[in-house]
């Protein structure tokens, strides 16, 4: 499926949700929290269920990650799509996890 991860994450007044990592990361300034960041920055997040992942999907989870820093309009295989679902449910709250599962179900 290809996927545009430059696509602006809305809240549910269609407002664009800020993205507080980068915010912290670069002195307070907020801006608009994009698909491929909040995939990115879910993806290279290690969470209590996950202790013991293999160094081979930290691998894999590192490269996803690469690969949409580096090209964010991917074509993804259904595998990669659930994967970036998981760890953006873990990750974020209920709003944003609806907003993005949208944008992944609905990308062609």
């Amino acid at each position: 499926m290809n996927i545009d991860f430059d696509t602006i994450v809305c809240d549910q007044e269609g407002n664009p949700v800020k993205d507080t990592i980068a915010a912290q990361s670069n002195g307070g300034t907020a801006k608009d929290l994009t698909l491929g960041n909040a995939a990115i920055y879910a993806l290279n997040t290690s969470f209590q269920d996950e202790q013991s992942l293999t160094g081979n999907d930290k691998f894999n989870r590192g490269r996803l990650a690469y690969d949409i820093y580096k090209t964010p309009q991917l074509d993804l295989k259904s595998e990669d799509i659930t994967l970036i679902k998981n760890v953006i449910g873990k990750m974020y709250t209920p709003m944003i996890v609806y907003q993005t599962y949208n944008l992944l179900d609905n990308s062609k």
